[in-house]
């Protein structure tokens, strides 16, 4: 009996088939609903690997267990991983199992899991209940499918070592060592010898793909036109290839920040993609930044101070949107001295950094000249 065709049976036919798939090594079954988790949904690739992905906790997700649990009596939600551990002795009553129930979670069309449900006592399974656990595999299924677009672009991420190192003081050397993401070593960045100012459209291309490798995370930027992306993103390289300092994809080997200047929403965009390309880590947290201000320049069109926003992100991730959405939000905050809203915001410097990010909130911690400039136009440092 192939997995799609599980439906509904005896507990020991049920169990006794799905202990024969998971000792034979198949993929599934495997899947894990728990209410006394936080409402965790989880999925689990292979046998023996220990391995629990988190993939829940939407506000959809939480309705539907939480209906579930209300309109199915003496229902409890059964770890599959339980049915491996008793697969050897193949009796579902050593997981305490009299009835089982379960469903099929695929993914692009193939089965990938299962959702199960269980009772302490033997019984039919009515049609409403059935119809609850598909609602719930429908919902997996869309929390699998979000969690595998995120999944690549981390670990494409965790595969990036990149360091940049002067040459002659004006260019630098890039390399760059990934893992195989889904059995394609060349997803990605993938500048592998010299970075010069003549290649910098070669590694604009690489961010250009990898941002369409990542383009769940892109829905801030979807306004931008094509041709926007690419001239922000050469920008941002450009900048970078030509910073002395150089830029280290690990934060904790980054020496000092690397400053970009975006001038306009093309080229923000572009750093943003850029760092998120080649500076930001994995992980969950919250994100790092922090706006600093430098003194202006003869470089800086308005010959005045330049606002930097500055991105730290060690062992951290953060989306393109998330970014995006605090550069915007410095941006509608600044007002022209005087107080009067809606001036044309300072040049912003894309760096490495120091402000909490935590859901929407951007509070900014600057030095003594931050302060004096921001107040200047009209922005509550406090």
């Amino acid at each position: 009996m192939a997995l799609a065709d599980l439906r509904v049976g005896p507990a020991h036919d049920v169990f006794s088939t799905l202990a024969g798939l998971a000792a034979g090594g198949a993929e599934a079954p495997v899947g894990v609903l728990s209410l006394g988790e936080s409402d965790l949904v989880r999925c689990r690739a292979r046998r023996g690997t220990g391995v629990h992905v988190p993939v829940g906790g939407t506000p959809r997700l939480r309705d539907v267990l939480a209906h579930l649990a209300a309109t199915v009596q003496r229902l409890t939600l059964v770890d599959l991983g339980d049915i491996e551990w008793a697969a050897d002795a193949g009796d579902p009553q050593l997981c305490g199992i009299a009835a089982l129930a379960v469903v099929p979670v695929r993914q692009a069309g193939r089965v990938v899991g299962v959702v199960g449900a269980a009772d302490t006592l033997s019984r039919p399974w009515s049609t409403d209940e059935l119809a609850h656990l598909a609602e719930v595999a429908t919902v997996v299924e869309h929390e699998l499918a979000t969690r595998a677009r995120v999944s690549l672009a981390e670990r494409v991420t965790r595969g990036w070592d990149t360091v940049a190192t002067g040459i002659d003081g004006t260019s630098h050397a890039v390399s760059t060592l990934l893992h195989e993401v889904d059995g394609t070593p060349d997803v990605g960045l993938r500048a592998r010898g010299a970075l010069v100012r003549g290649s910098v459209d070669a590694l604009t291309e690489d961010v250009l793909r990898l941002e369409n490798v990542l383009a769940p995370g892109r829905d801030a930027l979807a306004d931008l036109s094509p041709t926007d992306l690419r001239v922000g993103v050469t920008a941002a390289v450009r900048a970078v290839a030509a910073t002395p300092t150089g830029v280290r994809v690990r934060p904790r080997l980054h020496p000092e920040p690397v400053p970009v200047l975006a001038e306009d929403a093309g080229v923000r965009a572009g750093v943003v993609a850029l760092l998120h390309a080649v500076t930001l880590a994995e992980g969950e947290e919250d994100v790092v930044v922090s706006l600093r201000l430098v003194p202006g320049s003869a470089e800086d069109v308005r010959g005045g101070p330049s606002a930097r926003l500055v991105v730290d992100a060690p062992g951290r991730r953060c989306d393109v949107a998330t970014l995006t959405a605090a550069v915007g939000r410095f941006e509608s905050t600044v007002r022209r001295p005087g107080g009067a809203p809606g001036g044309e915001p300072p040049s912003l410097l894309v760096s490495g950094g120091v402000v909490m990010v935590r859901g929407r909130t951007v509070r900014a911690r600057c030095d003594e000249l931050g302060v004096r400039f921001l107040t200047a136009w009209g922005v509550d440092v406090g």
